[in-house]
């Protein structure tokens, strides 16, 4: 009877251990999972950093290069104002992503 119970806690003990150690190797495969995220991430930020510094250093070495494919006088007027904020676009109400909540507030 003791050597049965023995053997029992040894099983026991095995199935415990081998749990651990499954638990072990999961938690490790979702520690380099997260990693791995991380540095996909950095690395996206950092493109994105790249892409538009080279675009505001591309700006900077002709900034009428934005305009000068628009034809119509009145329309690249048009697009130079909106870029310096002296114009607001009006959203479109037939947009599906047209917020109307606040519809109301102006008359």
């Amino acid at each position: 009877a003791v050597e049965a119970a023995s053997k029992a806690e040894e099983e026991r003990l095995a199935v415990e251990a081998a749990s651990k150690e499954e638990e072990d190797r999961k938690a490790a495969e979702e520690a380099a999972r997260v990693r791995k995220e991380a540095e996909n991430a950095q690395i996206k930020a950092a493109n994105l950093k790249e892409n538009q510094e080279a675009r505001v250093r591309q700006e900077l070495s002709n900034p009428n290069a934005k305009y000068t494919d628009i034809k119509d006088p009145g329309e690249r007027a048009y697009q130079i104002l909106v870029d310096l904020g002296m114009v607001d676009i009006t959203p479109d109400p037939e947009d599906p992503s047209y917020d109307s909540s606040k519809d109301d507030e102006f008359v």
